[in-house]
Formats: C-alpha cells, sequence, structure tokens
C-alpha cells in the first residue's frame, strides 16, 4: 500500500496499523472494567445493567476502528458506507434507548 505522506520506513507500521493498537486499548481497557465492575458491591440488577453497558460501550468503541483498519486494509480509507453505518447505529440504539425499548 502506497502513502500519499512520505514516511520514513520505521515509522510506517506505526500509521498503516495504528487501529490495531487502538483495538488493543479498547480490549485492556474492557478487561480493567470489567474487573472493578465485578469487584464492587453492587446488587444483581445493577451488576447486569454495568456489564450491558460495558458491553454495549466496548462494541461502539471497537466499531470506528475495525471500519478504519477494514478500509485502510482495501486500500479505501474513505470507507463512507462504514461511517454511515456506524452514525445510522448510534442513532438506532439511541432512539431505542430513549423510548425504553
Amino acid at each position: 500500500m502506497t502513502s500519499p505522506v512520505r514516511v520514513p520506513p520505521p515509522i510506517r507500521p506505526v500509521f498503516e496499523y495504528f487501529w490495531v493498537v487502538a483495538l488493543a486499548v479498547t480490549a485492556i481497557n474492557y478487561i480493567k472494567a470489567r474487573r472493578a465492575l465485578d469487584a464492587a458491591s453492587l446488587s444483581p440488577d445493577g451488576a447486569a445493567d454495568g456489564h450491558r453497558y460495558l458491553r454495549t460501550f466496548v462494541v461502539m468503541s471497537a466499531i470506528p476502528w475495525v471500519v478504519m483498519g477494514l478500509g485502510q486494509q482495501r486500500g479505501d480509507t474513505r470507507a463512507r458506507r462504514g461511517v454511515r453505518a456506524f452514525h445510522g447505529e448510534v442513532q438506532r440504539v439511541g432512539a431505542r434507548r430513549r423510548t425504553g425499548g
């Protein structure tokens, strides 16, 4: 893959695979938050709500990085369809939460 910006060879993988690093950081944050949630003294309903929120948050945090990675691997970094799908999903989840569904 050719980049329009001239980047020295040792740094090129950092730019090309930053999305992998971002997904790893998201996974590490999920693991740490899950451990903290498990260690907290919450009611069963509170723990279930916390785990559901954490799962939703992590999926929504990972989607942009996955879209970016797929677009970069395919050679299409614009990834307009993926961005539209992400925004549509955020709107759908938000509407469902507002209506209580």
